[in-house]
């Protein structure tokens, strides 16, 4: 692995300096761009939510969860357990590498969230001993920030049902592209993330 210079990270109880691996994860959220269909008929049933953890000292993804929810509290306790406990992946997956990164971190630094301020999340840090931070500033969520941008030009871009940076609107033409379920989608990611976000940072 390549060296890496500490970081810094101002939360709104001081500042937080990045030294090692699983010492700093940061947690957030975002709707990706796309639409995915139904697995049986085969209709659009919406736009998924992503809820990615990631190690601030690598810039590695440690985990993540997909739904149709919005991101609440259960999909962010859903997200660290993933990050946190082993993964392993059948062959169906075609994965070139393994995803090692597990285990429990020091901090874990989100934005001013509902969500993120809820009993079950601080009785978790109880339970698994980590210590819960508010960024100082929204900007200071970057990192995260940055691999949504990537999910869905890198990735979604490439897929029928990709609808840009539309919001509201959903065109009939994307709406007849649309192919991708949410297991389709889920398997994507983890090959995207184990094989090359990661892969990328961690030789």
């Amino acid at each position: 692995m390549q060296q890496l210079k500490n970081k810094l990270i101002q939360t709104t109880e001081g500042i937080l300096e990045v030294t090692h691996s699983n010492q700093v994860w940061q947690i957030d959220h975002a709707m990706l761009d796309t639409l995915l269909t139904d697995e049986d008929d085969k209709q659009v049933v919406g736009r998924p939510y992503i809820t990615l953890v990631m190690d601030s000292y690598s810039d590695c993804v440690t985990g993540f969860n997909l739904g149709f929810e919005p991101a609440g509290s259960h999909e962010v306790a859903l997200a660290l357990r993933h990050a946190i406990l082993p993964k392993h992946y059948g062959i169906e997956y075609e994965l070139q590498q393994t995803w090692e990164i597990c285990g429990i971190p020091e901090y874990i630094v989100t934005d001013r969230g509902n969500e993120f301020k809820s009993e079950r999340l601080k009785e978790l840090s109880l339970e698994l001993g980590f210590i819960l931070r508010l960024r100082a500033f929204p900007q200071a969520g970057g990192l995260i920030e940055s691999i949504f941008g990537k999910i869905n030009k890198e990735i979604l871009s490439l897929y029928g049902g990709y609808t840009g940076l539309i919001t509201e609107e959903r065109p009939p033409i994307k709406e007849r592209t649309a192919c991708l379920t949410l297991d389709q989608l889920e398997r994507i990611l983890v090959r995207y993330f184990v094989d090359h976000y990661n892969y990328q940072r961690l030789v």
